[in-house]
């Protein structure tokens, strides 16, 4: 069968779906933030690769339970001459996005499972030219080969060919090792391995065989995290998130120790589940979902499958207040799928089917650079990271002020003047919380201790009432002296840094 759709894939097909991958590879370059840092996770994971690079070995001085990614991104970093960050950042999110570009190939051949060959290029497009899926690979984190990885996984194992099956497994045991929680989807590849080969006498040796190279492909991993980190990074995490749902939840009759609501996972995954939906799966999949549902044979009930199981990681996230987008992303290749059942019923008997195709992949195109257009932030977040950078020198201490705050944390680097260097070596602002400061001066009267010396304020509309009091009567408070001001710079990003005067403030406070 594998040789059979291999064979078919022809010339034209090639060309198609090469030149989906040049338009994609383009609209990336073009929407490409080259001057914008990496900040939050994405430094993390930068971080750990840069040291890796350096050292040779893996480090044991961060909390990552995933290091696959990272690890990767570092053999790229070894490679690189360049004695500027940013470079290697960008490198980090080029690593990403080839990896996005490259998914639509185990997309095309996913597909094939279910479609002839016309419908299989459009699959394509839907997975080169999600928005979010684009705009998420410029971050530079997991997600991206993670997509990629579950995409590989469901192509191999709806294979009638049992070699390709197999291979899956190992397939299946890389996506564990980029996020934890994928190391679920041997529940419904299990399930359905025993369904689709029943009636095979060897079918327990076949299965262990292709659990021992599940685990073969782990282990090594799991070692180097347990080394370094003191865990494997999958099963110990599992299981922590089995305890929160059960004995801190469940089994916990104190409201207020509780860190699992289950309210509020179905709402959130409900409401997640549809804007996920949005732009480019709206139309296409409720009909679609009807279809999968319909005439359901071992690829339908195996998708199903790995919905449910892929939902449950999602569930457990939005039960805990964590509302990250991100988790759905794993979804998409799926959400193809079901919005390719209801295209095909659709133009099946049509006289001009193709042109009908053509006109839904330039409609995805143009609505893919709509959206990344209007959600185009690299302007603002250049000035933020330009701000950091004129104040890097102006203190070590500061009021938070999350998200614009992340720059800071990587502007810490322009003071030691040459890179490559190791994490251990940069100097780290210290950020102090509110922790529910009901005025400013019981801010700065409580953080004094901890060398608070300056504030910052700026137009987020996040923070809390005070700040924005600061911002908007900046003159009512004497003992803050204002040493910078970005509207002086004509920047549009409002933000100031205001030193504190501790003898006027001792005077007018009581």
């Amino acid at each position: 069968m594998e040789k059979e759709i291999i064979s078919k894939v022809d010339y034209r097909t090639i060309i198609f779906i090469g030149i989906i991958g040049v338009i994609s590879f383009s609209l990336r370059m073009y929407f490409f933030p080259f001057e914008v840092p990496l900040v939050m996770d994405s430094l993390l994971y930068f971080w750990y690769a840069n040291d890796l690079s350096i050292s040779g070995t893996f480090p044991n001085t961060y909390d990552l339970p995933n290091n696959l990614w990272p690890t990767i991104v570092s053999v790229f970093f070894t490679i690189s001459d360049s004695n500027n960050y940013l470079d290697y950042m960008n490198t980090q999110r080029a690593v990403a996005s080839a990896f996005s570009i490259l998914t639509i190939i185990p997309m095309y051949y996913l597909s094939r499972r279910f479609f002839e060959k016309s419908i299989s290029i459009l699959a394509t497009v839907f997975i080169a030219f999600a928005p979010r899926l684009i705009l998420n690979s410029f971050l530079g984190i997991t997600e991206s080969l993670f997509v990629f990885l579950i995409t590989t996984t469901l192509w191999l194992f709806l294979s009638s060919n049992k070699k390709f099956v197999i291979l899956s497994f190992a397939i299946a045991a890389l996506f564990s090792l980029v996020r934890y929680e994928g190391v679920l989807i041997i529940i419904p590849m299990t399930i359905m391995y025993f369904i689709r080969f029943r009636k095979d006498s060897k079918i327990i040796k076949k299965y262990i065989f292709a659990l021992l190279i599940f685990t073969l492909v782990l282990l090594p991993m799991s070692i180097v995290k347990m080394e370094t980190m003191g865990y494997d990074g999958i099963f110990s995490h599992v299981n922590a998130g089995i305890i929160v749902t059960t004995e801190q939840n469940f089994l916990n009759e104190d409201p207020d120790e509780r860190k699992f609501f289950p309210g509020l996972a179905i709402v959130s995954i409900i409401k997640n589940l549809t804007w996920a939906m949005v732009p480019t799966f709206i139309v296409f999949m409720p009909l679609g979902i009807f279809y999968l549902f319909k005439k359901r044979d071992y690829k339908k009930n195996s998708l199903i499958l790995f919905i449910v199981v892929l939902v449950i990681p999602e569930l457990y996230a939005f039960g805990r207040g964590i509302q990250d987008f991100r988790y759905m992303l794993d979804l998409f290749p799926i959400f193809t799928i079901i919005s390719l059942l209801m295209i095909d019923r659709i133009t099946r008997n049509l006289k001009r089917r193709n042109l009908i195709l053509m006109i839904i992949i330039i409609s995805l195109i143009l609505v893919s650079i709509s959206v990344l257009q209007y959600k185009d932030n690299s302007e603002y977040q250049h000035e933020v990271y330009n701000i950091a950078i004129e104040t890097n020198n102006v203190f070590d201490t500061i009021n938070s002020h999350y998200p614009e705050e992340a720059f800071r944390r990587v502007t810490s680097i322009e003071q030691h003047g040459e890179f490559p260097l190791l994490f251990g070596e940069v100097a780290q602002t210290k950020f102090l919380p509110y922790d529910n400061s009901q005025n400013i001066e019981e801010f700065i009267e409580k953080n004094r201790v901890n060398g608070l010396k300056h504030l910052v304020i700026d137009d987020n509309p996040t923070r809390p009432e005070f700040i924005k009091n600061i911002l908007e009567n900046e003159e009512k408070f004497s003992y803050l002296q204002k040493i910078y001001d970005s509207k002086e710079k004509n920047y549009e990003y409002d933000y100031r840094i205001f030193q504190i005067d501790y003898d006027k403030f001792d005077r007018i406070t009581p």
